[in-house]
C-alpha cells in the first residue's frame, strides 16, 4: 500500500461523491481517503461506515455523510499490487523453499563426502565421490597392465606371428623317445594354433592403433585403450579441484531452487509476526501519529494595499498552518480577489498566478516549518486568519 496524491479528485460534500475522471486512478483500487481539513477517514475498504455506497463509472458514492466538510483537500492510499505479503504469497514462498531444501539435501547425499569409500563392484551403489574412487583405482590397476603387456611384446610380427628369442638360455631337449601326451601339438595342430595367435596378435593390436573414433566402433584393444584413456582424460579435465574437501558446482547457468530455511533475514523483512501486525492494524482504526509541537500559533493579517501580498509573521512550525479568509472579504469576482500561496504571491487566477484562490469564509492548510513561507494577497481591508503549531 502507497500514499497517492488526489489532486484533481472532486470531493463533493453534499452529494457524499468522489469523482475520479479528470485522473488516471481506478476508484476500486483505493483503500482509504483522509480528509485533511478535519483529519477525518471518509472512506475505507471494509471498514463499518466508511466503505462505499457504489461506484458508477469514475464516480465513487460514499457511506459517510460529508455534508458539513469543506471539499478538500484530500490524500489517498491504494495497493499498487507491489510487495504485498498476501498470505497466499506467503503460502507460495514457503512450498517453494521447502522443495529447495529437499533437492539441495538429494544433491548432497548424491555427490557425497572426500571420505566416502569405494563400493566393491562397478554395479555396487555408492555416491559420485565413492564411484569417482572406484574409477581412478580401475584405471591405474588397467594402466599398470598395458604398461607391462607393451614392454613385452615385440615391436612388430615376423611372418603374421609373434617372434620368441630363447636365446638366452641353452634349450637342451629332446623329444625323439618321449611319448606325446594326450592333446600334444603335433604338425597337423600347428595350423591351428597359428591361426589363432594371428587373431589374438590382430585383436590386441599394435601401439600405433588409432582412435576409432567413437565408442561403438570396431578397433584393437590398444585403440580402445587409447580411446578410453583420453576420455578419461576429458572427464578429468571436466572434474574441479576439491575445495574444502567438496566439488564446486556452478549453478549460474539456471535458476537454482535454494532454502534460506536457515538464514538470517535481511533488516525490515517481511515475517509473519510483522503481517500479522500489519493485518491486525488495518483491520483496526488506522491512527496517524504527529509530532506534538510545544505550542500554537494563531493571528490575523490585513491586506494594507490592494494586490500587495503580505507575508505571515516569522513563526516556527512543526505541524504546519491553515489560512481562513473572512467571511466580508472580497469576492473572487472583484478586481483583487483574495489568495493565498509563497511569498510575493500575487491575485492572478486566469491559471498562470502563482496563489490559491480563498473565497470569503474558505480556509486552506499547508505542511511548513515556518509561517513565514505563506503569504496572502486581495483587496485592501480584506483580513486572513491563521493558526497552526
Amino acid at each position: 500500500m502507497k500514499q497517492i496524491d488526489l489532486t484533481g479528485v472532486v470531493l463533493n460534500p453534499a452529494a457524499g461523491t468522489l469523482d475520479f475522471s479528470s485522473v488516471n486512478i481506478d476508484p476500486r483500487t483505493v483503500l482509504a481517503v483522509l480528509h485533511e481539513p478535519t483529519n477525518q477517514w471518509i472512506y475505507a475498504v471494509g471498514r463499518r461506515g466508511l466503505g462505499r455506497k457504489s461506484i458508477n463509472g469514475a464516480v465513487l458514492t460514499l457511506v459517510f455523510r460529508t455534508a458539513a466538510l469543506s471539499p478538500g483537500p484530500i490524500i489517498g492510499f491504494r495497493d499498487d499490487g507491489v510487495d504485498v505479503a498476501s498470505d497466499v504469497r506467503l503460502e507460495a514462498c514457503r512450498a517453494l523453499l521447502a522443495t529447495g531444501n529437499v533437492t539441495l539435501s538429494n544433491i548432497s547425499t548424491g555427490i557425497g563426502t572426500p571420505a566416502d569409500a569405494a563400493p566393491g563392484s562397478d554395479a555396487g551403489a555408492g555416491s559420485l565421490i565413492a564411484k569417482l574412487t572406484r574409477l581412478l583405482g580401475t584405471q591405474t590397476g588397467i594402466a599398470t597392465v598395458l604398461a607391462a603387456i607393451r614392454d613385452r611384446l615385440p615391436a612388430a610380427l615376423v611372418g603374421g606371428r609373434l617372434s620368441v628369442d630363447g636365446s638366452g638360455v641353452t634349450q637342451p631337449i629332446s623329444a625323439v623317445a618321449l611319448p606325446l601326451p594326450a592333446g600334444a601339438a603335433t604338425s597337423a595342430l600347428q595350423g591351428t594354433g597359428n591361426a589363432t595367435l594371428s587373431n589374438l596378435s590382430t585383436g590386441l593390436g599394435t601401439p600405433s592403433d588409432t582412435d576409432p573414433g567413437s565408442d561403438t566402433a570396431p578397433g584393437s584393444v590398444l585403440a580402445l585403450l587409447r580411446r578410453g584413456l583420453g576420455n578419461w582424460t576429458a572427464l578429468l579435465a571436466r572434474v574441479p579441484a576439491l575445495v574444502a574437501g567438496r566439488i564446486p558446482v556452478d549453478g549460474s547457468g539456471v535458476t537454482q531452487p535454494i532454502s534460506a530455511a536457515g538464514l538470517p533475514l535481511p533488516a525490515g523483512a517481511a515475517t509473519d509476526a510483522k503481517s500479522e501486525a500489519i493485518r491486525a492494524l488495518l483491520a483496526g482504526t488506522l491512527k496517524v501519529a504527529t509530532p506534538i509541537p510545544a505550542s500554537i500559533v494563531t493571528g490575523q493579517v490585513k491586506i494594507a494595499t490592494t494586490g500587495t501580498a503580505v507575508a505571515l509573521p516569522n513563526v516556527a512550525l512543526v505541524n504546519g498552518i491553515v489560512v481562513k479568509a473572512k467571511t466580508s472579504n472580497a469576492a473572487q469576482t472583484s478586481a483583487a480577489p483574495g489568495v493565498v500561496g509563497p511569498v510575493g504571491v500575487t491575485t492572478v487566477i486566469d491559471g498562470t498566478g502563482p496563489g490559491y484562490p480563498l473565497a470569503p469564509g474558505e480556509a486552506a492548510s499547508f505542511a511548513c516549518s515556518n509561517a513565514n513561507a505563506v503569504s496572502v494577497n486581495g483587496t485592501a481591508g480584506d483580513v486572513f486568519f491563521y493558526e497552526g503549531n
